[in-house]
């Protein structure tokens, strides 16, 4: 079973991404804090396939990249074909958001060369967000 994350990133970890440019600089200690349990909750919910409850953004990672898994089915142990099937996946975030709409706009086209929506049209949708070339 693929793991939403190798570890989640900790208050003073995302700080370190602020200081690199990602801009948190209005965002409260709480506020912190729901964006990081966000992921938190997210991981529980699939591990446990039930249905995630968050309220804020919320962020994960997976530095050391991940197995092939489906783009389109949480659960799938199988391949199934190259416009589903994710490979090379390297070093990513996933951006877990509370509200579906958000992502309407977004491409759910892992092959993109960019962010898409991995899981779309289930409870576990979220932007993957690739640290590096995949190589496509």
């Amino acid at each position: 079973m693929p793991v939403l994350g190798d570890a989640y990133l900790t208050a003073t970890q995302f700080r370190a991404l602020e200081a690199n440019g990602l801009d948190l600089t209005d965002w409260s200690d709480a506020q912190m804090d729901e964006l990081l349990a966000a992921s938190s909750r997210m991981a529980d919910a699939y591990i446990n396939q039930t249905e995630p409850t968050y309220s804020e953004i919320g962020f994960a990672y997976m530095l050391q990249g991940d197995t092939p898994v489906s783009n389109s089915d949480p659960y799938a142990t199988e391949a199934t074909g190259p416009e589903d099937w994710v490979t090379d996946l390297g070093p990513h975030l996933m951006m877990l958001v509370p509200d579906m709409q958000m992502l309407a706009s977004i491409s759910t086209d892992h092959l993109n060369g960019g962010p898409w929506v991995m899981w779309p049209n289930t409870p576990y949708a979220h932007i993957m967000i690739p640290l590096e070339s995949r190589g496509h």
